[in-house]
């Protein structure tokens, strides 16, 4: 999409992607925390956003801002220009950051 990185992984391919080499995404899609623990992928990926299929918003902080499905119900990317936007159902808005 343009200059902007998504990953979109499944639990299948857990094990084989995590020895791969580092790699900086924008958006990191994956199915749950259990399956791909936010401190594993935010280390390996360093994603703008991470959106969850499934699971519920823990009291620990992320360093990047997480969305659960769940939660929010569905989002949209929108590339707008240059711009990549995600916009929640619920609402709410993250324009992401061109990387170099």
């Amino acid at each position: 999409m343009g200059a902007y990185w998504i990953l979109l992984m499944a639990d299948s391919h857990r094990g084989s992607s995590l020895d791969k080499d580092d790699c900086t995404v924008d958006l990191l899609c994956v199915s749950s925390p259990r399956s791909f623990p936010p401190a594993d992928i935010q280390s390996r990926y360093n994603p703008q956003v991470v959106v969850y299929a499934q699971g519920k918003r823990s009291e620990r902080g992320a360093r990047s801002p997480t969305l659960f499905l769940s939660e929010e119900g569905a989002i949209t990317l929108e590339l707008c220009s240059d711009a990549l936007k995600l916009q929640t159902f619920r609402g709410d808005q993250f324009t992401f950051r061109k990387r170099n």
